[in-house]
Formats: C-alpha cells, sequence, structure tokens
C-alpha cells in the first residue's frame, strides 16, 4: 500500500472538519462503514460491485476506484470481494492515522494507495469510479464538484454522492445547492455534471449518481 501524505500548510484550515469527525469517533465514524452499511443509508442502491465488472469488461483493464473520504478503509475492504483483481482502489482521507490504520489490514484488503490531504490538492487523474459519501462532496461541495467534473472523474466516470441542499453556515463549506432537487439538478450542469440517478433520503440532502456531463 502507497501512502502519499501531502505536505504545506492545509490543516489549520481543516480543524474544524477533523474536530466534528473526532466527536463522531466514540460513536463509530460514519464513513469508516462498509459498503453494505452505506448503501443502507442512500436512497438510491446501484450495485458496484456489477458496475466495477461491467465497467472491467469494457475496458479489458483494472478500474480504478476512488473513496473519497475513506476513513479507515472499510469501505474499500469490503469493497474487494468478488473484485479480485479487476479494480485498484485508492482513498483520500484528511487523517493519517487512518492510513496507519490501514496498514494493520490483511494484505488483500488493503487500498493500493492513499492519499493524505485535502481533495483539493489531489493529483487529477481519470478515476472509472467515485465514491464520496459524506465526504469532500457534502462538507465542501463547491470546490469538490467542481474537481470531480474537471480533473478527478474520467470520461465515462461515476460518482455517488450525497449533497446538501442547503447553506452551511461554516466558512469555506458553502453548500449552493439548495431547496428544490430540480435546482441542484441545474447547478449540477453548470459545473459540468449530469445526474444518472437521484433520490432525497430527506427534504434537505439529495443522494446522486453523477457523470461529467456531456
Amino acid at each position: 500500500m502507497k501512502i502519499t501524505v501531502h505536505e504545506g500548510d492545509w490543516h489549520e484550515r481543516y480543524l474544524h472538519h477533523l474536530g466534528l469527525e473526532g466527536r463522531r469517533n466514540g460513536e463509530g465514524y460514519f464513513t469508516d462503514r462498509n459498503l453494505a452499511q452505506i448503501m443502507d443509508n442512500l436512497a438510491i442502491k446501484p450495485d458496484l460491485r456489477d458496475i466495477s465488472k461491467r465497467t472491467y469488461k469494457r475496458k479489458g483493464s483494472p478500474i480504478e476506484f476512488l473513496d473519497s473520504g475513506c476513513g479507515e478503509g472499510r469501505t474499500i475492504a469490503s469493497m474487494r470481494s468478488g473484485l479480485d483483481g479487476m479494480v485498484r482502489f485508492t482513498g483520500i482521507t484528511l487523517n493519517l492515522e487512518h492510513a496507519n490504520l490501514m496498514q494493520e489490514l490483511l494484505e488483500e484488503l488493503k487500498p493500493d494507495e492513499v492519499f493524505v490531504g485535502p481533495l483539493e490538492h489531489f493529483p487529477g487523474k481519470d478515476f472509472d469510479f467515485v465514491l464520496d459519501f459524506l465526504g469532500p462532496a457534502y462538507y465542501f461541495p463547491a470546490m469538490s464538484l467542481k474537481k470531480y467534473a474537471t480533473q478527478i472523474l474520467g470520461k465515462n466516470g461515476l460518482l455517488l454522492t450525497r449533497l446538501p441542499l442547503y447553506h452551511m453556515n461554516f466558512s469555506d463549506r458553502v453548500g449552493f445547492l439548495r431547496d428544490k432537487e430540480e435546482n441542484a439538478v441545474e447547478r449540477l450542469k453548470e459545473i459540468g455534471l449530469e445526474v444518472v440517478e437521484s433520490g432525497m433520503p430527506n427534504n434537505v440532502e439529495m443522494d446522486a449518481l453523477l457523470r461529467r456531463a456531456t
């Protein structure tokens, strides 16, 4: 497992987010849950293993899968089953301790690569699938969605995420998608993303499977 730690003075900017994480950790930080638990909480239920297998068959080579906000890597570990050799997994986390904990996983369950640092500093790469559940797209939607659309998603890549439909009162955490699902769809188009499937688990959030707009 390769670990890349982004150097630079970025930690201060994310102290609030890491503080939220610390308070949640006592009860089990949600983004550390496995794939089945995440899917249970989504309003839409795409079969990620089936999508991965079909993409692998189309490409004829291992697909690139990014878990953005991967926590301790439990989702990636649970995704490994039945996809041996078909997928190369990358995780992004703000917490170096998460990467250290992933080192303790069985070799066959570890991600191939982990980036420790903010999404905005993650090197661009054409990913076939991105999972961002209560990760950067939830806390920093404006920056994250633009980054996915322009630098991270491949031409046929898919992004599964939960988005806030309200304005958050945190500096640099403004969720510009607000009020109605149809308004969110239009704003996503402006960024360069289109909705493949969507659903609202409540009246202030939207779960969406997205791709780059054609």
